[in-house]
């Protein structure tokens, strides 16, 4: 049976598309800006912002323990305006390798990296704290997983591996809005990471962000599993 990846729409029109996330998400939405300009099927907001964890408060530790940024941690107040105004009918979720670094836990000296149980406990709940916001006027939340880089980086047991097939399977378990497309398992499925999609080339060139060619490739790769034309790949669990 179909899954909707977008909410009814009770009238035909531009489904409205919210898209959050950091620097990857912020290259992945303006490919989606250009596929809904020439198609006329859509209409984006893009909310991303750079350097911008989704987890809030607990420090980074990049080259030593840092304060993540106010303009970052304030997604609770953004989001929630942006779902009152643009009232989504879907919301592209992409964060990338800040999700992975290392953070401090309150009340611990050393840092923490995906796998330690009390930063998957603590991560888990900053998903769904955002999937609640995101989702609060009925949208479908599409959580990407995270893509990996220019190497394929261990599969089993590594950051990347925790919050993608551990932590974001978890979230999809436990909030019904929720929808999961494998990026990392469609990207990064063999020894090396997927360079070119429909016929566009070196789609990230720096192994992370889109190209903008690569990019308006991507959506047009993904906009038919959201219309339910096509579906999704499986989500891999290993």
């Amino acid at each position: 049976m179909p899954v909707d990846f977008h909410r009814p729409l009770a009238r035909a029109r531009p489904l409205r598309v919210l898209v959050v996330g950091d620097s990857v998400g912020e290259s992945f939405g303006r490919g989606l800006i250009q596929w809904a300009q020439e198609t006329g099927k859509a209409t984006v907001l893009d909310e991303s912002r750079e350097w911008c964890s989704l987890g809030r408060y607990l420090p980074r530790d990049v080259f030593g323990p840092q304060n993540s940024a106010a303009g970052c941690d304030d997604w609770g107040t953004r989001w929630a305006a942006a779902v009152r105004t643009f009232d989504p009918d879907v919301v592209f979720v992409m964060f990338s390798i800040w999700e992975l670094i290392p953070r401090q836990l309150p009340g611990a000296t050393d840092s923490a990296v995906p796998g330690n149980p009390a930063l998957d406990a603590w991560q888990l709940s900053e998903y769904q704290k955002a999937a609640d916001v995101l989702s609060a006027r009925g949208a479908r939340v599409v959580w990407f997983s995270i893509a990996c880089g220019g190497g394929m980086g261990p599969r089993r047991g590594g950051s990347r591996w925790f919050v993608n097939r551990r932590t974001i399977p978890a979230l999809a378990r436990s909030r019904s809005s929720v929808r999961l497309i494998d990026l990392d398992g469609f990207l990064c499925n063999g020894t090396h990471a997927r360079t070119d999609l429909g016929g566009v080339h070196d789609i990230r060139p720096d192994h992370a962000h889109y190209s903008p060619a690569g990019a308006l490739a991507l959506a047009r790769w993904v906009m038919p599993i959201v219309f339910g034309r096509t579906r999704p790949p499986p989500y891999a669990s290993n």
